[in-house]
């Protein structure tokens, strides 16, 4: 059963940035029009180091990242909401296993709802809450 999210709208926390680590050219190409068609502003890098570089320019509101990417593993040190970063989301395509840390998961093959939905959770879930607001859940 697919949940309601709220709406992230430009207005409130400004428009996400949502930095994608990930070498599959389908999968690269998916995700930024399903992320770009949220209006969010999606950077796609292929490689760890340019993930890196590309963050330090301009910190990423999320990182969606392939499981299968060389170094996933310093992406999640780097980059989880459990040790101060922003948050990943893992694109598991099920042989690497995802390493504790990671904020969300998004199995392959995956639809384009699969990951918009999960991204809104995982943005949502760096905002503060509003007084009565309830929180994101966390089962999709």
């Amino acid at each position: 059963m697919l949940e309601r999210l709220a709406v992230l709208s430009p207005g409130e926390f400004g428009m996400p940035s949502i930095l994608v680590v990930e070498q599959e050219p389908h999968s690269v190409q998916r995700i930024n029009a399903a992320l770009g068609a949220e209006g969010w502003r999606v950077r796609v890098v292929p490689t760890v180091d340019q993930a890196l570089q590309a963050a330090a320019a301009e910190r990423p509101d999320l990182v969606v990242a392939g499981t299968d990417v060389p170094g996933f593993d310093v992406l999640v040190f780097s980059f989880s909401r459990r040790g101060g970063g922003p948050g990943v989301l893992a694109l598991d395509g099920g042989g690497a296993g995802v390493p504790d840390g990671v904020d969300g998961q998004v199995p392959k093959p995956f639809t384009d709802q699969q990951v918009v939905l999960a991204a809104r959770k995982a943005l949502l879930a760096r905002r503060p809450a509003a007084a009565g607001e309830a929180p994101p859940a966390n089962q999709m």
